[in-house]
């Protein structure tokens, strides 16, 4: 099993391969020792030649990697002449195993001398071995000796137990069976050994995994096994010892062992302390970070409605480190950091920091954890930078983590003590670090969609309010041109009748305003739409705003066409259009209005003799709000008028051009329920 775990996970590169191979050579020799058992031809033809190729892999694989410190160290000679006294004792070995296979076979006349120094190469080899995972160990700088601990004990035991069996079949004139039959059990107790230091040291190019999951159930399933063994133990010792009671006392003490055994597995605390246990015996690292990673992008976008993306965050990163609750401070408006979330925390704690206090500076500069069990390590640091008394004071409080977003300090989370007792290390603090980033910027995000959800509401709010305004503005510019007007005519009949008409409009318009402050119509509302004569509605237009100008003028070039619309909608359409272009006539310029058709659609044209306009601000600024080239305009009633025509499925061309005036052209759609099939004259060109 272990050479299919090393050979399917080998790089193809490096020391590995001559793992691979010790291995291999390995489960050849225990192979054919096991076959030796029925085949005892295997045992005579190729047991001895098998056992110096496994002796070869292990004492070849120790060399390929202490060749490295030796290249380093410049014992370049030194490591020659090891390689040539190996292969000198190998080569020497396999030409006697060979000439012992030919005696066993009968092929050739047996040599007493052959077995003797066989014996005694193999001790040399035992010997050697222990030498060189001896010289391994030390050769290994102190801090990486953890990585290569569990290889030098399972292949040191390996040689150690040949030493003292050769040792002794040297000494008695036999093998002992006892050791002999041993063997096979001993080799295979080193295998989980080897397979940890192959997972533990990349630079043999061997990506080996093994699962922090398994590792963890299967020592809690031993743990629970040998308790068991324990508690079966003590049962049956009642039940001799009980007399008439024996029995009860031992199903009793059974059921209470497996209810004690079902708590302690289930607890969180036990399962904490042994992933603590697991991470620091069995692996290199702390954290399988695919994991953890996984497990924080998944707790973070959980959409569960109970709670919200705080609560979240700080789960997600008390995960890590199996505290069972926390808070979360963030910025407010004013500066201040007050507390936002909980989770899971009892702690009424609602202590608010400064922006500008120095334990935040610390934390936003630094990128600072706080470990508040070890305050006594950095002393001078928070004198310098001092923890809020309400931090301190709260005792189930242990770390204080910053929320970092783009350098700056968003919030902090603090995090209650650990399931398990444990210290923070350097993977622990670059791992929070990560994570506390990562959900900062979920928290600035939900914060930017909050903020850009409320300016979407203040622009719906005042793009209602600016074309209310604008129409006020018209409505005023007819009022005033009434004042105006009223010193010259107020004593003409007809002048009377038609101010009260227009201040009667007005009043009627103002009325409307009124009524789409309180609720603002949009364009594509079907509702209200019904069948409305489009010359009738261009005729009450163009009457409100000609009065006495005789420069504003209407015609109709076809049957009165009808479309689908709100009658007030359309009405505001042509209004804005019409009135764009008397502001942009002098008293000596004309506007036109003339209505069309082609076909399925009705065309409305509004031409007039201004100053025109360029084809950059027609395509760019026309129809944009706010954007207008009058002195006191508001730049709405372009950008009304298209997305209302939009909003009845019609579309809204231009001709202009600077210095030849403006020709404004709405295309709207027949109503199909009541068109006019007849033929219809085109639009006029004017």
């Amino acid at each position: 099993m272990l050479t299919i775990l090393l050979a399917a996970s080998w790089k193809r590169s490096g020391p590995g391969i001559w793992l691979v191979l010790a291995s291999l050579a390995t489960t050849v020799w225990a192979a054919v020792t096991a076959g030796a058992f029925h085949f005892g031809i295997l045992s005579l033809a190729v047991g001895s030649l098998t056992e110096t190729l496994r002796s070869l892999g292990w004492i070849a694989f120790l060399g390929a990697i202490l060749g490295h410190y030796w290249n380093q160290a410049n014992r370049t000679d030194f490591a020659r002449g090891t390689r040539t006294l190996v292969g000198g004792i190998f080569g020497v070995l396999v030409v006697l195993d060979i000439i012992l296979a030919l005696q066993n076979l009968g092929v050739i006349a047996p040599l007493a001398l052959v077995p003797q120094v066989i014996l005694l190469s193999r001790l040399a080899v035992a010997v050697g071995g222990i030498f060189l995972v001896d010289n391994l160990y030390r050769n290994t700088a102190a801090k990486n000796r953890w990585g290569i601990r569990l290889l030098c004990l399972g292949v040191g035991g390996l040689f150690a137990y040949d030493f003292f069996f050769y040792a002794d079949a040297v000494l008695s004139g036999r093998f002992s069976p006892t050791f002999f039959e041993a063997r096979g059990a001993v080799n295979a107790l080193v295998v989980p050994l080897i397979a940890i230091s192959a997972a533990r040291n990349p630079s043999w190019k061997l990506d080996v995994f093994v699962s922090r999951g398994v590792v963890i159930h299967t020592a809690s399933l031993v743990g629970s096994g040998i308790y068991l063994l324990v508690m079966g133990g003590v049962g049956y010792y009642l039940r001799d010892l009980g007399g008439r009671w024996g029995v009860i006392l031992q199903i009793t003490f059974w059921f209470g062992a497996l209810l004690l055994l079902f708590v302690i597995v289930f607890s969180g605390k036990f399962r904490a302390r042994m992933r603590v246990f697991v991470n620091k015996h069995f692996f290199n690292y702390r954290y399988d970070y695919r994991e953890e990673w996984l497990r924080f992008l998944h707790t973070i976008s959980e959409s569960e409605m109970a709670r919200g993306l705080p609560e979240r965050v700080i789960q997600a990163v008390a995960d890590i480190v199996d505290s069972p609750g926390g808070l979360l401070w963030q910025r407010d408006d004013t500066g201040q950091f007050v507390r936002t979330a909980r989770w899971t925390s009892k702690v009424e704690t609602v202590g608010t920091v400064d922006g500008d206090s120095p334990f935040l500076r610390l934390m936003e500069e630094r990128n600072w954890i706080v470990d508040l069990t070890a305050l006594a390590e950095d002393q001078d640091v928070y004198e310098r930078y001092p923890i809020p008394d309400w931090i301190l004071a709260e005792k189930k409080f242990w770390l204080v983590i910053p929320l970092l977003h783009h350098r700056e300090l968003a919030g902090f989370i603090v995090l209650e003590h650990s399931r398990a007792p444990r210290s923070l290390n350097w993977e622990d603090r670059d791992l929070l670090k990560t994570v506390s980033q990562q959900a900062a910027s979920y928290l600035a995000e939900q914060k930017a969609e909050k903020a850009l959800a409320e300016a979407r509401q203040f622009e719906e709010f005042n793009k209602k309010f600016a074309f209310i305004m604008h129409d006020i503005k018209n409505l005023a510019s007819q009022l005033s041109l009434m004042v105006k007007n009223a010193d010259k005519h107020v004593g003409n009949p007809e002048f009377q009748k038609d101010m009260v008409a227009t201040v009667r409009n007005s009043v009627d318009k103002m009325h409307l305003l009124l009524t789409r402050l309180n609720r603002l119509q949009e364009a594509d509302n079907s509702r209200e739409r019904r069948s409305v004569p489009v010359k009738s509605v261009l005729e009450r237009v163009v009457q409100e705003k000609s009065g006495a100008n005789a420069n504003l003028t209407f015609k109709c070039e076809a049957d009165d066409p009808v479309v689908r619309a709100d009658p007030e909608q359309l009405e505001t359409i042509f209004t804005h259009i019409v009135q764009n272009a008397l502001d942009a006539i002098d008293k000596n310029g004309a506007v036109d209005v003339i209505l069309g058709g082609r076909g399925e659609w009705v065309s409305v044209c509004i031409a007039d003799t201004g100053p025109g306009m360029d084809e950059t601000f027609v395509r760019e600024e026309l129809f944009k709000p706010f954007r207008t080239t009058k002195a006191h305009g508001y730049g709405i009633g372009a950008y009304e008028s298209q997305q209302l025509v939009r909003g009845l499925g019609g579309r809204i061309e231009v001709d202009s051009a600077l210095g030849r005036g403006t020709s404004i052209t709405v295309w709207l759609p027949r109503d199909r329920e009541s068109r006019d099939d007849g033929v219809e004259n085109d639009t006029a060109t004017v």
